[in-house]
């Protein structure tokens, strides 16, 4: 009897190339190293390149890297999948899934309902993305990043999705290696085409675990560490 093969995703990590605490070629490293996680999106803010290093790093191993970004667009932040050149940040949410998809690319609205930073959730995302002709044309939502505080942030997230009948895909928004695989995406197939076919079918779920306490405050350190001394971390 055939069974079909589950695999995993991570679909949002990031590294020095924004404000995370790992280069790329780390991440690749610390990944294969200590995790089951068979695919990876590299989603530096408003970034590409690492993305790009990420894949060269990987090249070879059974680590997949889906180049990615999390591009700050006037209402909120919005992963962008399966893209080649960086997407501009700064345009509105609807311009901006329009720069997505012109290049063949996939928008997942990121944390919509996150309340630490600009979010679509909280910018009429059930209004604005409702229905065949809506103004915002998502492709799926993240419903499950571990990184949320409060958590319900997730549930609310999960809600909107059902009712806007979108995809649910989930990340780790991991800015310190040791979260990569916290948050992920379940999808049957081994290619990223398999995970884009997966999302399109609607026939992923988001899972996961939510960073700790002691992952937030590692990450906060590490953050007024670079912040006070931005050569502190290696790029």
């Amino acid at each position: 009897m055939y069974i079909e093969q589950l695999h995993t995703a991570d679909l949002h990590v990031h590294t020095t190339i924004s404000d995370g605490h790992s280069s790329p070629e780390e991440v690749i490293a610390f990944t294969l190293a200590h995790t089951s996680v068979t695919m990876i999106a590299i989603t530096d803010h408003d970034q590409i390149h690492g993305a790009k290093r990420a894949a060269v790093a990987a090249a070879g191993t059974r680590l997949q890297v889906i180049i990615g970004e999390e591009v700050s667009s006037r209402d909120g932040h919005i992963l962008a999948y399966f893209v080649h050149e960086r997407i501009a940040p700064g345009m509105s949410t609807r311009d901006t899934i329009r720069a997505i998809h012109e290049q063949g690319g996939l928008a997942v609205c990121a944390h919509p309902y996150d309340w630490m930073v600009r979010s679509c959730g909280r910018a009429g995302l059930l209004r604005r993305a409702s229905g065949p002709d809506a103004e915002w044309q998502f492709d799926a939502i993240e419903t499950l990043n571990a990184s949320l505080r409060p958590r319900a942030a997730n549930t609310q997230a999960a809600a909107a999705a059902s009712l806007l009948g979108l995809p649910m895909v989930g990340g780790s928004d991991s800015h310190c290696v040791t979260t990569i695989g916290y948050g992920y995406t379940n999808f049957v197939g081994t290619t990223p085409e398999d995970l884009r076919a997966a999302i399109a079918q609607h026939r992923t779920t988001a899972a996961g675990q939510h960073w700790s306490w002691g992952d937030m405050a590692e990450a906060g350190a590490k953050l007024l560490t670079r912040t006070l001394n931005p050569w502190a971390v290696r790029a």
